[in-house]
């Protein structure tokens, strides 16, 4: 969880300051890699960037959703064995 808030944290970094000139961004091994495949012209990189960055964070959110659920169901699993099945 806490590095799916991490991840999140940077990429809205990166979205936040695309439009600065000399900006460079903040990027995962993975991130680098999948940029490096779709943007082969220069001219668009920060358009493609900020396509990645949006679609990554989505990404990221739903992962961290299914994070929060599953720390959810184990504490509320956690909660009713402490309170012997009573609420």
């Amino acid at each position: 969880i806490k590095y799916a808030a991490q991840k999140h944290a940077i990429y809205s970094f990166n979205i936040a300051n695309i439009t600065t000139p000399g900006f460079e961004p903040i990027l995962f091994p993975e991130d680098q890699r999948e940029l490096q495949q779709m943007a082969q012209n220069n001219e668009y990189s920060n358009k493609v960037l900020l396509e990645h960055m949006s679609t990554t964070m989505a990404r990221n959110r739903n992962l961290q959703s299914g994070y929060m659920a599953i720390y959810k169901k184990r504490f509320d699993t956690y909660r009713q064995i402490a309170t012997m099945g009573k609420r």
